[in-house]
């Protein structure tokens, strides 16, 4: 696996607010300043992959083969935790080989660019595996939870969106809150207390690295927080800045231009970003707008192009003209800023100075009825771009960068980046020719057997609770925790396509293998589960109509 995964070097992208971003914090924390001077981009993503990044540099080791090899760790975890769970080394052997051999990681936008996905998929799917291990098979050990504890503090430091996965934790500790339940119910006190311990472990080690961070955070700016877009005053102001009304519905667009003229008109601190928002920066965040095609862009139809500001970009646009307005020379004025212009805003609103709807919760979008059919059918879209797995599309575009844009890179990740003359670790030749048709092959295969597969997995999972539900004594050890798993899977990958479905019909593109790769191994890990329940019910079924039994 590690070898297939070499054939495909890193694409470098000069992003300045993703991939270049994180090259530079990454270089600010090896020179000993944290994330570096404080600018609107200081705080506006988690601080775990520019960590992650400089812990690579220092290593020596190339920063893609550091991330394989974490994820193939993570799947013979994945594979002994599913042999722990339900006895059948068969099954831990196939879990193995499906994960590690996964084309996802082979294909462009399955981890190819040097971002946070990658790493974020590993640490998905490593809290989900410690979390069956800390409440379904280890009994609460105190490490297990310490690690979960810690994990889920590297996770939530290094995407904003971590609350999805939120319910399928809540399923795996479902039995450990039926029992804190009945402890409580029937006033076991000592048995209560022993309860509530199993969660100060994981609490324990979250809070410790979250809050550490933040502590940082105020000693080297001022602010107690880890990132801006989850909580702040910048969050507060997005939302002012939405609720003011447009003249007609305008999707994927936050703040059109006749709102900002309302805004402009009722707001001193809002019209300090006019200069910015209507003249550059703004238009250079216009034509990024502009770049993708319809319904967001115009690239597939000039004709009807779009010429605002869309949802996905406003926030960088808004950050970039108060800076541009002199208001990020530190944290605390920032934070005054915003503070002001959401108070301004807010007021005029509330007077019915301007016209305004409710005020939506941070950055998402004002709700709309039609967003429920818009966002289901937007997530059946998603849905099919994971099952499909880029339709076994594999390989790695050549990055094109200038030579020094390309120099920063390959110091950075030690390694080559795509494009490079001969930077291949083979190079050319027969044996690099073999790994490229073995990668082909694998990728054409799982994206043709995914989908129907998937039927099977769900068909499967449906019987083993059928099962449950009717307390079949024949079921092996292990299946009634082997439902719960699926379920919490299948709940993992449910709640990131809904997800992502309501982002691409309401704000930003958002059907992509890209944002897909945190749910990719565990889709993968309930087709293979589900389908080896499929296998057992009907084995079950027929042992039962041998043996004439009803």
């Amino acid at each position: 696996s590690l070898w297939l995964r070499a054939g495909y070097l890193p694409l470098g992208v000069w992003g300045g607010h993703d991939d270049a971003l994180f090259l530079r914090l990454a270089r600010n924390l090896g020179q000993g300043q944290w994330l570096g001077p404080y600018d609107q981009l200081t705080l506006a993503k988690g601080a775990f992959f520019p960590i992650f990044l400089l812990l690579g540099k220092v290593s020596g080791l190339p920063l893609k083969l550091v991330e394989h090899l974490l994820y193939v760790l993570i799947a013979l975890l994945a594979a002994t935790t599913v042999f722990r769970l339900t006895g059948m080394k068969w099954l831990g052997a196939i879990v193995a080989l499906v994960l590690i051999f996964s084309p996802v990681p082979w294909m462009f936008e399955g981890g190819s660019r040097v971002t946070r996905e990658p790493i974020y998929q590993v640490m998905t799917l490593a809290i989900l595996l410690a979390s069956v291990r800390y409440f379904l098979l280890d009994d609460a050990r105190p490490s297990v939870g310490l690690m979960l504890g810690l994990l889920g503090g590297c996770y939530w430091l290094t995407r904003e969106e971590g609350a999805w996965l939120l319910p399928s934790l809540a399923i795996l500790a479902l039995p450990f809150v039926l029992r804190l339940g009945r402890n409580l119910l029937g006033r076991s006190w000592l048995a209560l207390a022993g309860d509530l311990r199993v969660m100060l472990f994981p609490l324990a080690g979250f809070l410790a690295l979250v809050m550490s961070v933040n502590a940082i955070n105020q000693f080297r700016y001022g602010v107690f927080r880890n990132n801006d877009f989850r909580a702040g005053p910048f969050a507060d102001a997005h939302a002012s800045l939405a609720r003011i009304r447009h003249d007609g519905f305008k999707r994927f667009v936050t703040f059109p231009k006749e709102a900002r003229a309302r805004a402009y008109a009722v707001s001193p601190a809002a019209r300090e970003l006019a200069p910015f928002l209507d003249r550059e920066p703004g238009t250079k965040w216009v034509r990024a707008s502009q770049h993708y095609p319809r319904p967001w862009g115009c690239n597939d139809s000039p004709r009807f192009c779009n010429d605002e500001i869309l949802s996905a970009w406003f926030v960088w646009a808004l950050r970039d003209a108060v800076a541009a307005a002199g208001h990020y020379r530190s944290a605390s004025e920032a934070d005054a800023y915003y503070r002001r212009l959401a108070t301004e805003i807010d007021a005029a609103c509330d007077s019915g100075a301007i016209p305004c709807d409710g005020k939506p919760l941070g950055l998402m979008p004002k709700w709309r009825n039609h967003y429920l059919s818009d966002g289901l059918a937007a997530s059946m879209t998603v849905l099919g771009t994971l099952m499909r797995l880029n339709r076994g599309n594999v390989g790695v575009p050549p990055s094109g960068l200038p030579v020094d844009q390309a120099s920063i890179f390959r110091y950075a990740i030690n390694s080559p980046i795509s494009g490079d003359a001969g930077s291949g670790v083979l190079g050319a030749g027969p044996l690099h020719d073999a790994r490229i048709a073995v990668t082909l092959a694998i990728g054409r295969f799982y994206s043709s057997a995914s989908q129907p597969l998937l039927a099977l997995a769900l068909a499967g999972h449906a019987a083993l609770l059928l099962c449950i539900v009717g307390k079949r004594r024949s079921l092996p050890p292990g299946m009634s925790r082997l439902a719960l798993v699926l379920s919490a899977l299948l709940v993992a990958i449910v709640a990131r396509v809904v997800l992502l479905g309501f982002l691409e019909a309401t704000a930003i593109p958002s059907n992509n293998l890209l944002y897909l790769l945190p749910v990719a191994p565990i889709y993968l890990l309930f087709v293979v589960l589900g389908c080896s329940a499929a296998f057992c019910a009907l084995a079950g079924f027929v042992r039962r109509w041998r043996s004439g039994s009803p």
